[in-house]
Parts: structure tokens; sequence; C-alpha cells
């Protein structure tokens, strides 16, 4: 459920997250700000109910979604934080337009979808249409967020690249709310040991998106309160 901290009397903004993992280094960094957080899990159906149902039991000033991506543009890197000014949903090509948040500069496209691209190739052809990076929740948020009349502002860190993309296997092991699903995780390590050092990295460097796109999020926030 979602959680008020350090409310004074105003309205809060609300910080959206979909896994535990994203919204870890929003709480560690929040000091005295005043917000709302919640998780949705992972993907887009549930990212809907989860705003559908922070909107109906919290007055909020402004959405803000926190959390990795993976990258489509070749020159993004591990850790760089895309502020998207639109948000694409791939199943029904509804743009959302995102709202100024602060002094950050909105840019590029957030393409959103349930469906997971590893291939490079892939991701460059979406590169060529527009795309910037993609997620599994933002549009889906936006979408909410559009027929509440309440603003949204998206920061998502790349936590894989073009280059180095993620493992198709690592959705195998999260669980839908997006907590580490330990028994699929051991059987699939010890199915494919060889991709250990893969997921290792792919672990930290989720960890480094995560952080980024934590203080990137704050950091504007801070700005606008």
């Amino acid at each position: 459920m979602p959680r008020r901290l350090w409310y004074d009397g105003g309205v809060p903004m609300a910080i959206v997250c979909a896994m535990p993992m994203e919204l870890a280094p929003v709480k560690r960094r929040l000091g005295g700000i005043d917000v709302v957080t919640a998780l949705t899990g992972v993907g887009t159906e549930r990212a809907r109910t989860a705003t559908a149902r922070l909107l109906a039991s919290n007055d909020v000033s402004h959405v803000v979604v926190v959390g990795i991506a993976g990258a489509a543009d070749p020159g993004l890197r591990v850790g760089d934080v895309l502020v998207p000014e639109t948000m694409l949903d791939a199943a029904t090509g509804a743009a959302y337009r995102a709202s100024p948040l602060g002094d950050v500069e909105l840019r590029g496209t957030l393409r959103t979808s349930d469906d997971l691209l590893v291939e490079p190739a892939a991701m460059l052809e979406l590169h060529r249409a527009g795309v910037d990076a993609m997620d599994m929740e933002t549009a889906a948020v936006a979408e909410v967020c559009q027929r509440q009349s309440v603003p949204v502002t998206a920061f998502r860190a790349m936590s894989d690249t073009v280059d180095r993309p993620v493992d198709a296997g690592v959705m195998t092991m999260l669980d839908a709310d997006g907590t580490a699903n330990v028994g699929a995780a051991v059987r699939f390590i010890l199915r494919r040991p060889w991709r250990i050092p893969h997921l290792a990295v792919l672990a930290r460097d989720s960890q480094r998106a995560a952080v980024a796109a934590a203080k990137a999020a704050l950091a504007a926030i801070g700005a606008a309160s």
C-alpha cells in the first residue's frame, strides 16, 4: 500500500516504482521531502491497477515514476538517466506527454511493453523508429494519470545497453511483485551456470541504475518543492 512520509499539510507528490530494488534507494535518500511512495509490481496491468489505487486513496500533486530501463539508443550507457518527453504504449500506440519537473529537461521517447526485448537488432530498429529506451510500466502509469488529470514525469536509468542487453532469463527469476523468486533463480543457475558472470554484472548494473534514477528524481523533486 502507498505510504505517506513527512506529510506537512500540503499536497505531496507520489513516487512510483515497479520493484522494491528501485524503491529502496529512493527511501534511503528521502530526507525531509514530503512524498507518497508506492510499488506497482512488474508489467502494464499491475502498473495501471496500482496507479489507479494510489490516486483513489491519496491526494497527490504529481506522480514521479522512478526505476531502471533498457537502452535502445546505442549512445546511452549504464547509469544514464532518461527523463522522457514522450511515454509510448507499445500495445495501443498511445503516446503520453510528460510534465516538466524542476529544471530537468524532458527529452526522448520511452517505450512501455510487457515484452522484454533482448536482441540488439530489435533494439536498434526501435531506436531508428524514435525510441530511446524501454520499460514495462511507465506508459501504463501515465495512462491512468492522464485520465485523472495528474501530471506525471519519469526518471529511468539504464541498467542494460544495446551492446550488453539483459539476459532473457531474468524475468523468470522474479515474481510479479518484482521480488526475487529464489527457487526459480536457483533452478535457472543450476541449468545454465555459464550465465552466472553475466547475471552478476546485470545485478551490479541494475543497482547502479536504480541509485542513479533515485538521485535524479529526488533532486528534481527537491528543486520543485
